[in-house]
């Protein structure tokens, strides 16, 4: 395929550090030679530069000893694509890339390289047989699991592209997909990172600031999020473009602005709030709701000033408008949420102790299992009784509702919440219209780790959440600290 050996390392290490860098504790790797067992690869396990020339000078040897100790004598790799439906798929995943590198001799080539996958998966099979295979191709899932690492936002089950071969795209919508960059180069500019080649991004004057005199980068999250951080440290949040930050939290959300000066003055926060869009005051809040563990213990509290988690929810499921039918004349009590949320963090839990939890409604949309659909969740309506803080009665809630600027469907959401759960108010939720088993649907869901980001707040952080569509929660705290944040509703 016209890799160097070189290459094939600087892949694998940089894997590893990402693996270290983003603290996944249960991702291990292998080198090839674990496969063949061979002693003379310990000596080398403490000092990369010695594993690196190890490896340089012995991988073709190491390959050639693979594909003899556990290549099958009597099998045909040419029958094997002909009468082995898996082999058959990635043989056409092989031929598909070589053809678009113009490569000569490509069926030969896929053919070998089936050859060598073959003898892969008997060592696999053979060093660990207690393991489950996961693999990048499709296959009918009787020896692997195939998954795909940056699942398809527009196509349900289709594996992608290999990602040594493919790079990522981020969209206007905040969908990530797999492409070759040559089908992108004119809608997408190129995003570098410490000097490299990062990802594609489709075009968009929200990504520009310097208009605003503002220098910035833009880390995109997974599943969702972006977080956006001056170059310069001092620089100062009045210098924020707040109307690009609501446009960018319509598909992006949260937005994540870390590491710009002022942010707990609050006169400078209220300020920039204004030019976010138009203020709420709440009758039992005000303008700013301080989030802080006030520690109180009646059932009548709030459970947002405790310690306890929270169920998942939007804000401002007792907010209603009195809305008259053109028609009949009739007023009737219409749910009106307020369009967006925006934080301030003063102080944290430590590291570790407690996280905030956004889930995307695109995102749920995408990853309905059948039998259920967009088109099946649309008529649905549910009803939620509570008692305690928020005691109250509401029936006739939509499940789904349009984006008012992007019309996208939209996931509303309670998560029933009992006197197992909390202290506090409690919530029952009952699905009118529907199966009672979509709860339970909707619960698994709105927490699954494809929908739903699990963010760590930094002191400083100001954040901007689409309330509409996005969900919200967080998890408990174990420690009794003096972590706080300041919350204004807007619209």
């Amino acid at each position: 395929m016209g890799i160097s050996e070189e290459a094939a390392w600087e892949y694998g290490e940089a894997l590893r550090a990402m693996a270290a860098r983003l603290e996944t504790r249960n991702i291990k790797f292998m080198r090839l030679w674990d496969l063949l067992e061979l002693r003379s690869h310990r000596f080398h396990q403490g000092n990369q530069e010695s594993a690196k020339a190890y490896y340089l000078e012995h991988a073709t040897y190491i390959r050639r000893e693979l594909i003899h100790r556990y290549s099958d004598a009597q099998s045909n790799a040419s029958v094997s694509v002909t009468t082995d439906e898996d082999w058959a798929a990635t043989h056409a995943t092989y031929v598909g890339v070589l053809a678009r590198k113009a490569a000569e001799s490509t069926e030969s080539i896929a053919t070998q390289m089936i050859k060598r996958g073959k003898a892969y998966s008997t060592a696999l099979r053979a060093n660990l047989p207690d393991y489950v295979r996961l693999s990048i191709h499709d296959s009918s899932g009787k020896d692997k699991i195939s998954m795909a690492l940056v699942p398809n936002p527009r196509e349900k089950g289709s594996i992608g592209l290999m990602p040594w071969r493919s790079v990522i795209a981020i969209d206007s919508d905040g969908s990530y997909r797999t492409v070759y960059p040559d089908q992108i180069q004119d809608t997408h500019d190129l995003i570098y990172k410490n000097g490299q080649p990062y990802f594609f991004r489709e075009k968009s004057e929200l990504f520009h600031w310097s208009d605003s005199g503002l220098q910035v980068t833009f880390e995109h999250l997974y599943p969702c999020g972006i977080i956006i951080r001056p170059v310069h440290h001092s620089t100062s949040m009045r210098l924020i473009p707040m109307q690009k930050v609501r446009h960018l939290s319509n598909n992006f959300s949260p937005i994540v602005l870390r590491g710009f000066s002022e942010t707990h003055d609050e006169d400078v926060w209220v300020n920039k709030g204004h030019e976010l869009g138009k203020i709420l005051t709440w009758a039992v809040t005000g303008t700013i709701f301080k989030v802080m563990n006030l520690r109180e213990e009646s059932r009548m509290a709030n459970n947002v000033t405790s310690n306890e988690s929270l169920p998942m929810h939007f804000d401002g499921i007792f907010k209603f408008d009195d809305c008259e039918d053109p028609v009949t004349g009739e007023v009737k009590k219409v749910l009106s949420p307020p369009g967006y949320q925006y934080f301030t963090c003063l102080e944290t839990a430590p590291k570790g102790d407690g996280h905030t939890l956004f889930c995307n409604s695109r995102l749920f949309f995408r990853f309905l299992p059948v039998p259920w659909s967009l088109e099946r969740l649309d008529p649905v309506t549910w009803e939620m009784t509570n008692g305690g803080f928020w005691s109250n009665v509401h029936k006739g809630l939509p499940l789904i509702m349009r984006h008012p600027v992007t019309n996208a469907p939209c996931v509303r959401w309670h998560s029933p919440w009992d006197s197992d759960r909390t202290k506090y108010s409690t919530y029952n939720i009952r699905i009118e219209n529907e199966d009672q088993s979509l709860t339970e649907l909707v619960e698994k869901m709105v927490y699954n780790f494809r929908t739903c980001l699990r963010f760590t707040w930094e002191k400083g952080d100001l954040l901007v959440n689409d309330n509409i569509s996005m969900l919200h929660t967080r998890t408990s705290y174990t420690s009794n600290c003096d972590r706080e944040m300041w919350r204004i509703h807007l619209d």
